[in-house]
């Protein structure tokens, strides 16, 4: 499956989205998702992240003024032909 997280994580039901989550699933943060994906924040202190594929949209990253060295190793930035190819991969999604 995979998640798309288009919302800042303070705005979601996080316990919720680190319950449904699962190993062989994908993250990718689109809009305001991407700050999730800032080192040393809050949520990836839990061990969710940590052991699957995480992506982040380097269009939204840029919009908003977020450099690739403020990004965690945890996350992999791509591009939008990259988040097509996961859609294709993926045929069960859901939006947070």
């Amino acid at each position: 499956m995979l998640h798309t997280l288009i919302n800042s994580p303070f705005k979601i039901d996080f316990l919720l989205f680190s319950k449904i989550i699962s190993k062989k699933d994908a993250v990718i943060l689109l809009q305001d998702g991407v700050l999730l994906a800032l080192k040393n924040n809050y949520f990836l202190k839990t061990k969710y992240f940590h052991f699957r594929n995480n992506y982040v949209l380097l269009n939204d990253l840029e919009a908003r003024g977020i450099v690739d060295s403020k990004i965690s190793n945890l996350f992999i930035p791509i591009q939008y032909i990259d988040f097509v190819y996961l859609t294709e991969i993926h045929k069960q999604q859901i939006v947070w």
